[in-house]
C-alpha cells in the first residue's frame, strides 16, 4: 500500500465525521473524566493566582520597606508610601478590630487595584471599608462610625468620626474583612513602602539591595508565610494529582483499542491479503486510535475552555448568598489558562495511551491471520 493509499484510509477510518462522531460516543467516558480534570485544573489554578494577587494589592506588594527614604530608583518598580495601625471601630450597634492602612489615594488606587477591590472609582476623602466589616458595623456609604486612632506624636488614643466613602469587596472575605483604608494625613506613625515588581524574578535581589542599604524588608511570601505555602503547595500537589488521574485514565485506551481491532476485523483481513506486513497493520492501527484519541482530548479541552465562562457567574450567584463558610475561600477571581499544565495533563494522558496501545496491538497480532481470514 503506498503512503497516500495509507492517509486515505487513516482518514475514511478516523478523520471522517461519521467515524468522529462515533469515536466521540464510544471514547465518551474518556472525554468526561479529562473534562473534570481540565476544568478543575482552570479553577484551582485561577483561584490560587488570584488570592497571590490579593496578597500583593490588598496586603504588602512584593516587598514591604520600613523605611522613608528615597526608593525610585529601583527599576521597574512601583512604589507606594502607607502608614498602618491596628485599631477598633464602634457604631451604634457593634464593634470590630480594624487594620488601617493609611495611603495617598491618588497614587494608591491604581486601575489594576481598584479592579480587584472592585471599586468604581478613587476615593477623595472618606474612608474605605470592606463589605464584611460594613455588615459587621451595619453601615453603609455616606454612613458614620467612631475610631480609635493612636497619636504617636502625643502618645495618646483619641476617638475620631470617620465617614464611609467606599465599600470594597476582593472577594476573600477572611483576608480583606478587617482593612480599612484611610487618608494619608489621618494619623501620624512610621512610613512603610510598599514595592510592587514588574518581575517579580528580581525580588530575591531587591531585597538582598535593600538590606545591603540598611533598610529592613519583607517579602509578601514571609509576611503571609501561611497563606502562600498553602497556596503553593496546594496548586503543586494538584497538578501532581490531575496528572496521574490523567495517565490512570489512559489505561482505559486497552478496552478502545480492543473495540476498533473487534470492529476492523475484515478491514485487517484485507490489508494483510494485499500484502502489507503485520508490523505495517500495527502501525496503521496505531495510528488511527491515537486519532480518536486526541480527538477525545481536544473535545475535553474545548469543553473545560467553554463551561470555564460560567465560573464568575456561578460563583457571583453562590456568593450572594453570604454563606459563612464560604469566607474562607475567594469568590471573585479572574480565569487564567495555564496552557503549560495542559499540555503536561494531556501528553501524559497520550503518552500512557501510547503505550497501552502498543502492548494491546502487539497481543492482537498474535492471533492467526490466516484464521481471521477464514471466519471473515
Amino acid at each position: 500500500m503506498k503512503k497516500s493509499d495509507e492517509m486515505l484510509f487513516i482518514k475514511r477510518k478516523a478523520l471522517s465525521l461519521r467515524n468522529i462522531k462515533a469515536a466521540l460516543k464510544n471514547l465518551s467516558l474518556v472525554i468526561i473524566i479529562l473534562f473534570i480534570l481540565l476544568f478543575s485544573l482552570i479553577f484551582i489554578k485561577s483561584m490560587t493566582e488570584s488570592i497571590v494577587k490579593v496578597l500583593l494589592y490588598l496586603g504588602s506588594g512584593h516587598i514591604e520597606a520600613y523605611s522613608s527614604e528615597d526608593l525610585s530608583d529601583i527599576p521597574g518598580s512601583e512604589i507606594y508610601y502607607v502608614k498602618t495601625a491596628n485599631s477598633l471601630a464602634f457604631s451604634s450597634s457593634s464593634s470590630a478590630a480594624l487594620y488601617i492602612k493609611a495611603v495617598d489615594y491618588t497614587s494608591y488606587f491604581s486601575d489594576e487595584r481598584l479592579d480587584y477591590l472592585n471599586l468604581d472609582e478613587v476615593p477623595e476623602s472618606g474612608v474605605v471599608i470592606s463589605r464584611k466589616m460594613a455588615e459587621t458595623l451595619d453601615v453603609d456609604e455616606l454612613s458614620r462610625f467612631t475610631c480609635l486612632i493612636y497619636e504617636e506624636d502625643k502618645d495618646r488614643t483619641r476617638p475620631v468620626l470617620l465617614e464611609v466613602e467606599k465599600i470594597f469587596s476582593s472577594g476573600y472575605n477572611e483576608f480583606d474583612e478587617a482593612i480599612m483604608y484611610a487618608p494619608f494625613s489621618l494619623f501620624s506613625s512610621e512610613v512603610k513602602q510598599e514595592i510592587i515588581l514588574e518581575d517579580e524574578s528580581l525580588l530575591d535581589s531587591v531585597v538582598e539591595e535593600l538590606s545591603e542599604k540598611g533598610i529592613a524588608s519583607y517579602t509578601y511570601k514571609e509576611i503571609y508565610s501561611s497563606i502562600y505555602s498553602n497556596v503553593s503547595f496546594s496548586s503543586s500537589v494538584l497538578l501532581v494529582i490531575l496528572t496521574l488521574l490523567s495517565a490512570l485514565s489512559a489505561f482505559y485506551s486497552f478496552f478502545i483499542t480492543q473495540r476498533v481491532l473487534d470492529s476492523s476485523k475484515k478491514d485487517i483481513a484485507l490489508l494483510f491479503l494485499s500484502g502489507m506486513s503485520k508490523k505495517k497493520i500495527r502501525g496503521l492501527y496505531l495510528k488511527i486510535i491515537m486519532i480518536e484519541l486526541l480527538i477525545s482530548a481536544v473535545a475535553a479541552l474545548l469543553l473545560a475552555l467553554f463551561f470555564s465562562f460560567f465560573i464568575q457567574p456561578l460563583l457571583s450567584f453562590i456568593s450572594s448568598f453570604d454563606i459563612a463558610a464560604l469566607d474562607n475561600y475567594l469568590m471573585s477571581f479572574d480565569i487564567v489558562y495555564p496552557v503549560l499544565d495542559f499540555s503536561l495533563i494531556i501528553s501524559s494522558f497520550l503518552l500512557v495511551s501510547f503505550i497501552t496501545i502498543m502492548i494491546t496491538i502487539k497481543t492482537y497480532s498474535r492471533l492467526d491471520i490466516q484464521e481471521l481470514i477464514k471466519c471473515e
